[in-house]
């Protein structure tokens, strides 16, 4: 049997190594991107992600967030700013233990898909 193709693995569209954090950027759809986000999410990486990742105006973003180690205020900012790009919507469909602390903290928990990976069912 045939995949479809919106169901083939997709090969990387970029990977940016930003520091500490390694971005790997794929494009799903036309206009649906997902983005995996590895390492350190701090300042410095922010800097030279923020150079480096172009976004396309009108496209909805996936992030797994599940092999980041590190968030600080910054990357939070950054999260922040990705969750409220005009156009398009962003969604964390995993996330560490670290990345969904950061995200409640932030006040981003309406970014994480529900439910969570790792997290119990709800009884």
């Amino acid at each position: 049997m045939r995949m479809a193709s919106a169901d083939r693995p997709q090969s990387p569209t970029a990977v940016l190594h930003c520091g500490p954090l390694t971005a790997t950027v794929v494009r799903v759809q036309r206009n649906r991107l997902l983005i995996e986000l590895a390492g350190r999410l701090d300042i410095d990486s922010v800097k030279q992600l923020d150079r480096r990742l172009f976004l396309p105006r009108r496209a909805d973003i996936d992030l797994d967030l599940s092999q980041l180690d590190f968030i600080d205020e910054a990357g939070i900012n950054f999260l922040l700013m990705l969750a409220q790009k005009k156009g398009g919507r962003a969604e964390a469909i995993a996330c560490s233990p670290v990345a969904e602390r950061a995200l409640e903290l932030g006040g981003l928990s309406g970014l994480m898909q529900r439910p969570s990976p790792g997290s119990a069912p709800a009884t």
